[in-house]
């Protein structure tokens, strides 16, 4: 696609489909390094949202934040 769109080509008029499993997907615009980082950043924050909202109705307290701690360090 960005040999095609480097060339001149409308790229928003073009359509990618999938086989196995049956995927159809449309070319909108070309995806630049900045809006790839943005969506990037926005999921992660989505995720720790979600986290933190986990945490704070399943925990039980000052030690919550212990637990958590000692979970995301075993991560690394």
């Amino acid at each position: 696609m960005d040999h095609l769109a480097d060339k001149g080509f409308p790229v928003h008029d073009v359509t990618i489909v999938g086989v196995d499993p049956m995927v159809v997907e449309r070319v909108t615009t070309r995806l630049t390094w900045g809006r790839v980082l943005a969506g990037g950043a926005a999921s992660g924050a989505w995720f720790g949202l979600f986290v933190g909202l986990l945490l704070a109705v399943f925990g039980t307290g000052d030690d919550t934040l212990r637990q958590a701690s000692g979970t995301l360090s075993c991560l690394r």
